[in-house]
């Protein structure tokens, strides 16, 4: 096998609402599962819809930071922390970089993970219950209802400088009036379903009573 084929990474995300009313945050985890030498890398998120954000292009929140020794802190440690937007900004989305050793095999000394052949990377894994990445997007109070798609791309740069690229989409819906009442509009449309009912068997007591055959 060549060494253009010993580095490979899939993005993997986890959505926590899928449906969500407008003005309301899009909270998406991410993983990013593969193994190899990483030397560069960066996801970009696009949004380029007007009708969903406003001027917010959202943040990365993350529970792995590199501190002042120059060392990898991770989980409660980084918990706040997050990495802002760099300058690469336009219109349609924003990129984030990190840094390349947190494609490294972590160093835990678990069975469960050296039990595995490949290791587990600061990526692929919840460090103190939490998720390595995170990205949160704030929507427009005046988004419009409806369905809308946001594409996260991963491009990262093995080290015999081969650059490769993974895509994964999630899919939003901003919900109406109506779904942003749910269940209570359900619930009234049931509740008339069964006044009806009773009325209707009601009226058939009455009718039976006073033809006299009850």
């Amino acid at each position: 096998m060549s060494n253009e084929s010993a580095c490979r990474y899939t993005l993997v995300t986890n959505l926590h609402k899928p449906s969500i009313d407008a003005g309301e945050t899009i909270t998406c985890d991410l993983f990013i599962i593969g193994s190899g030498a990483v030397q560069r890398s960066q996801i970009f998120v696009g949004h380029s819809n007007p009708n969903l954000v406003d001027e917010n292009i959202g943040y990365v929140k993350t529970s792995l930071i590199i501190d002042e020794n120059d060392e990898i802190v991770y989980g409660d440690a980084a918990l706040d922390h997050a990495r802002d937007h760099t300058d690469n900004l336009s219109e349609a989305g924003g990129h984030y970089s990190f840094d390349n050793r947190y494609f490294e095999t972590i160093d835990y000394d678990l069975d469960e993970i050296e039990d595995l052949d490949f290791g587990v990377s600061f990526l692929e894994t919840r460090h103190d219950t939490h998720v390595p990445l995170q990205f949160q997007l704030p929507t427009s109070e005046n988004a419009k209802p409806g369905d809308y798609t946001i594409p996260f791309v991963l491009t990262y740069e093995s080290e015999e400088s081969v650059l490769r690229q993974t895509k994964e989409p999630i899919s939003i819906h901003i919900n109406d009036a109506r779904e942003q009442w749910e269940p209570w509009p359900t619930y009234a449309r049931i509740a008339i379903a069964v006044i009806g009912t009773v009325s209707l068997m009601l009226t058939a007591v009455s009718v039976a009573l006073t033809a006299g055959l009850l």
